[in-house]
């Protein structure tokens, strides 16, 4: 009979313990390195404020790319982190134009009154959204952090448009 049960479990991508969301981090490769970004310009430019936003995809054997802008007070252009989907090269680093960046923020303005929406499945697409802002008198930067874990079965408009704006970011294939 537990080989029956175990049989059913693995085939139908049952898990076999619940996926506890504070303990995910998606492409934790590429987050350093935006991390690393972030870190540099702090000592390079203590007097501008920093923004980040971020979004970074994986799904085990595949993903949707990673992105993330960081915006510096001190200059108008924000920078752009691109990898396209299934790369593990980055892509030439490029700027946003003051009205992109202004676009983008807007379309992002509400992200922080999201929560996760993180249901446990086998070999789904997760993605991690952050939004980190390090003002330049503050001595370390604050956070809010997203996962979204999308299987079709729920309404999440807000969610889907928060995707959807970071990856209209990534290069065209």
């Amino acid at each position: 009979m537990n080989k029956v049960i175990i049989f059913i479990v693995l085939c139908l991508g049952l898990p076999l313990f619940a996926e506890s969301a504070q303990n995910v981090r998606v492409a934790g490769e590429w987050q350093d390195v935006m991390l690393k970004e972030l870190e540099d310009l702090r000592k390079t430019t203590p007097k501008a404020d920093l923004e980040v936003w971020g979004l970074f995809s994986s799904g085990g054997w595949s993903n949707t790319g990673q992105v993330f802008v960081i915006k510096l007070s001190t200059n108008p252009k924000a920078r752009l982190y691109r990898v396209k989907p299934n790369s593990t090269a980055e892509e030439p680093r490029s700027h946003l134009k003051p009205k992109s960046y202004g676009a983008l923020t807007k379309s992002l303005a509400k992200t922080d009154q999201l929560v996760d929406v993180y249901p446990v499945a086998f070999d789904a697409l997760t993605y991690e959204f952050i939004h980190i802002t390090w003002p330049k008198t503050a001595a370390a930067p604050t956070s809010k952090r997203l996962l979204i874990r999308d299987l079709g079965d729920r309404d999440i408009p807000e969610h889907r448009a928060v995707i959807k704006t970071l990856q209209d970011l990534l290069p065209k294939p």
